[in-house]
C-alpha cells in the first residue's frame, strides 16, 4: 500500500514492480496502447450512461403513456378510440382495462 501511495518501494517483489512500471513508462508504444485503452472504457461507459438515460425516458414515456391510457378507460371513451389515439392494438387496451379491473 505504500508503494501504490507514493513511498518508495521497499522488498524485492516491490522493487520488481517498480522496475516494470519504470520500463512501462518509458516504452511510449505501451504508453499509446495504455491510453487508446483508458480512451475505450470511458467511451463504453459513456455509451453505457447514454443507454441508461434513453431506457429511463424509454420508461417515463410508457408510464405516462399507461396513466394516458388509464384516465382515457375510466372516462368510458370507446376502446376503439383509445387504441387509435394510442396507437396501439385494441388488444393490447382491453388488456390494460382487465389488468386494472376497470
Amino acid at each position: 500500500m505504500q508503494y501504490i501511495n507514493g513511498h518508495t518501494p521497499q522488498g524485492t517483489f516491490v522493487n520488481e514492480i517498480n522496475e516494470e512500471v519504470a520500463k512501462v513508462k518509458e516504452n511510449k508504444e505501451m504508453e499509446k496502447l495504455y491510453m487508446t485503452y483508458a480512451m475505450e472504457i470511458e467511451r463504453r461507459e459513456r455509451i453505457a450512461r447514454n443507454m441508461g438515460i434513453e431506457e429511463g425516458i424509454k420508461e417515463g414515456v410508457q408510464k405516462e403513456q399507461l396513466r394516458f391510457i388509464v384516465s382515457m378507460i375510466k372516462k368510458d371513451l370507446p376502446l376503439d378510440v383509445i387504441a387509435e389515439l394510442a396507437e396501439l392494438p385494441i388488444d393490447d387496451i382491453e388488456k390494460i382495462k382487465c389488468d386494472y379491473n376497470l
